[in-house]
């Protein structure tokens, strides 16, 4: 048999110490070689095996179920791996370099806690496959008082803390898989998700599709239901357009026709009449004269004149000398006026007289008892 030369370690602690060298062979060992006189055997517990072609080391470790343990320490395949003299506790090794035996220390600390900090991960791009996704939250519950900074996952909502310790919910879209262009998002329910809408904003800020219904206005300032900021007129009026020049309102109909909105006064007496102020097409004020309910037209001036409703104008034919116009639009105080259309059994015309019957009819009777002429006549006042 065969005795194992000894082999001096030259890396402290075990500088000056020796162990069981086996030899240096061609090939790596196997479970027999621990008692095989051809190479050696028997070992003790620590030998060394040294493969000579890969420069591979193990160590005799004992014998399980009759076989013999060799670990490997310069393993070909993995290599030794050599680290800095000094590192930072709880700091992430990383290779140093290419040759896959070197590692150096890191700014990233790994707390016997779990948590990973001093790190700014850059996110691998996502894949179509399960289980590939750049970023995935475990399901848990929430801080029971928030942390600044923090972003968490309770199975339905995603958080995050600023750092005033308010605990924001981050907006989702649950049932939306798309959307439509320039289309304004709006809440879906009170769990903080959103969803589409018709309203659509242009990019030129334009906004289309939607029916506006005002809130009510307040009589404090900056609160009115709808307000223009002063702008001029568009160069080319577009149909359905409103504007404001800051002196009129316009509106622009359907042939292109730009229509300035008129406006009266701040306050006026029920049933007055209104009237152009001025030339610009915008402005009206109230007259003294009245349109009643009943359709009945009052100028006050020269003691008030009244026009009523009724028949105001025709003919009529004296019989005997006179004859009786039923209209209501004759009234106590109306000035109505004659002429002669056609003369009957006189020759000249005659004077007439008028009696107003107030509201109901007025009678015409010539001087002459037999006049049959044909009169023309007028309410005019």
């Amino acid at each position: 048999m065969t005795t194992p030369s000894t082999f001096k370690l030259g890396y402290p602690p075990l500088k000056y110490s020796t162990v069981p060298f086996a030899g240096a062979f061609t090939r790596d060992p196997t479970t027999a070689d621990v008692n095989n006189p051809n190479v050696g055997g028997p070992y003790r517990y620590g030998t060394m095996w040294v493969n000579s072609t890969t420069n591979g080391v193990w160590i005799f470790t004992g014998i399980v179920a009759n076989a013999a343990q060799w670990l490997g320490i310069t393993d070909p395949a993995s290599g030794n791996v050599d680290g800095p003299a000094s590192a930072t506790d709880n700091a992430l090794a990383r290779f140093d370099g290419t040759t896959g035996k070197l590692i150096q220390n890191s700014v990233g600390i790994l707390t016997d806690a779990g948590i990973l900090t001093g790190i700014r991960p850059t996110l691998p791009a996502g894949t179509a496959v399960a289980g590939t996704a750049p970023m995935k939250f475990t399901l848990g519950v929430n801080l029971t008082a928030p942390e600044a900074g923090a972003v968490e996952y309770d199975g339905t909502s995603l958080f995050y803390t600023n750092n005033a310790a308010a605990r924001q919910t981050l907006l989702h879209a649950p049932t939306l898989t798309s959307s439509v262009d320039n289309t304004l998002p709006r809440f879906d329910g009170t769990s903080w998700g959103i969803q589409d809408s018709g309203v659509v904003v242009s990019d030129t800020d334009v906004m289309s599709a939607f029916t506006a219904i005002l809130k009510a206005g307040t009589a404090t300032a900056g609160t009115a239901p709808l307000k223009f900021t002063l702008g001029v007129n568009l160069t080319a009026p577009e149909a359905g357009a409103v504007e404001y020049d800051g002196t009129h309102l316009f509106y622009t109909n359907n042939s292109a026709a730009r229509q300035t909105v008129g406006v009266g006064p701040t306050s006026s007496t029920d049933n007055r009449l209104a009237r152009m102020d001025g030339t610009a097409g915008a402005y009206q004020e109230a007259t003294a004269a009245t349109l009643s309910d009943t359709d009945v037209l009052t100028f006050p001036a020269n003691g008030g004149v009244i026009l009523t409703a009724g028949t105001r104008k025709g003919t009529a034919t004296l019989v005997g000398g006179t004859v009786n116009v039923p209209t209501a639009a004759a009234i106590t105080g109306s000035v109505i006026c004659l002429s002669i259309v056609a003369l009957g059994t006189v020759t000249d015309p005659m004077p007439m007289l008028i009696t107003i019957n107030n509201g109901v009819s007025f009678d015409i009777t010539s001087e002459d008892a037999t006049d049959t002429s044909t009169i023309n006549w007028a309410i005019v006042g």
